[in-house]
Parts: structure tokens; C-alpha cells; sequence
């Protein structure tokens, strides 16, 4: 191959492993908001009569039967994405978000949760309304949060209730990818 072909290929291979790179990142960025408002409307549920023990796995259920293919909505995901919120709530301005707050899209078939909307006439705030703005932004590592994948937080904040110890581990998931990714 001439010296031009292996140029443009090689110009061309950088791009493409450059955006995938970048698209990998906003993905996770985008699944965090996704889980956070996920978990958020899930966390304002909890303990309302009509939401017993076994919600998350009829949820689940009714997703898969909607969402043919759908992966990682399982019950026990959707109960980490409540913890994801309850441990992250914080980061939120609490005079910003209403605490019954609904997800934007919900299924029509699922009659709890239709059924709990017709009574419950209250705004409606798209997840990614979502905002860093209940905490010292100079103190919390914003990007590195955004770059760490949802299990990896998972994993941190079951093991660390320290949130200096939170924001170091974090930190060190974002180093160790650069590192190796």
C-alpha cells in the first residue's frame, strides 16, 4: 500500500476510535441522567399504597412485554437506580425539583402507574432536566461522575458511605480507564 492510503487509513482509523471514544462517554453521561431521574421517580413512590414490594418486578415485567430486547431494567436494577438517587440526591437543589417528580414517558399499559398519574395531576419534569445544583460544584468531581459507568457507582457507594471517600474512588475508576481504556 502506498504511503497516501496508509496516511488516509490511519487519519481515518484515529477519527473513528475518537468518536467512539467520545459517543462511549456521552452514553454513560446520558444512562446516569436516564438512572438518576429513573431512581428519582421510583425513590418518590416508595412506601405509597399502591406501591407494595413487588412494583419493580411488575415494572420490569410490563417493560420487557413493551420494550421487546430491552436489557438492564431488571427489578434489581431498578432498585439500584432508587439507591442511585437516594445516595446522589443531594446533588440536586431540593428547592428545584418537586419530590413527587414524574418520568416524562411512562407506558401506557401499566394500570398502577397510568392509574397513579390520573390522580395525581402534577408537572411533569423531563430527566434531563437534571442539574448539578445542591452542592459545592468546586468540591465534587463533575466530569469524573459523568465518566464513571453506572455499576462502578454502584459498587462505590455500597461500600463507601464516606463522600470525600466517594469523590477519591470515584476519581481513581476515571484514571484507571484512561489508563487502560
Amino acid at each position: 500500500m502506498e504511503q497516501a492510503l496508509i496516511t488516509a487509513v490511519e487519519a481515518i482509523k484515529t477519527a473513528i476510535l475518537q468518536s467512539q471514544y467520545q459517543a462511549a462517554k456521552e452514553t454513560t453521561r446520558v444512562q446516569l441522567i436516564l438512572y438518576y431521574g429513573i431512581g428519582r421517580y421510583l425513590s418518590s413512590k416508595k412506601g405509597k399504597k399502591t406501591w407494595g414490594t413487588s412494583v419493580l418486578e411488575t415494572i420490569s415485567a410490563q417493560l420487557r412485554k413493551d420494550l421487546p430486547g430491552l436489557r438492564g431494567f431488571s427489578a434489581s436494577n431498578l432498585k439500584n437506580m432508587r439507591q442511585f438517587y437516594d445516595n446522589w440526591a443531594f446533588l440536586e437543589d431540593s428547592n428545584s425539583t418537586d419530590a413527587s417528580v414524574e418520568l416524562l414517558a411512562v407506558s401506557s399499559n401499566s394500570t398502577v402507574i397510568t392509574d397513579e398519574l390520573k390522580d395525581n395531576q402534577k408537572s411533569v419534569i423531563p430527566i434531563t432536566d437534571f442539574k448539578l445544583t445542591g452542592i459545592n460544584l468546586a468540591d465534587f468531581p463533575v466530569e469524573d461522575f459523568f465518566k464513571v459507568p453506572f455499576s462502578h457507582h454502584i459498587a462505590i457507594f455500597s461500600k463507601v458511605k464516606n463522600l470525600q471517600e466517594r469523590y477519591y474512588y470515584i476519581h481513581r475508576v476515571v484514571e484507571s480507564s484512561a489508563r487502560f481504556g
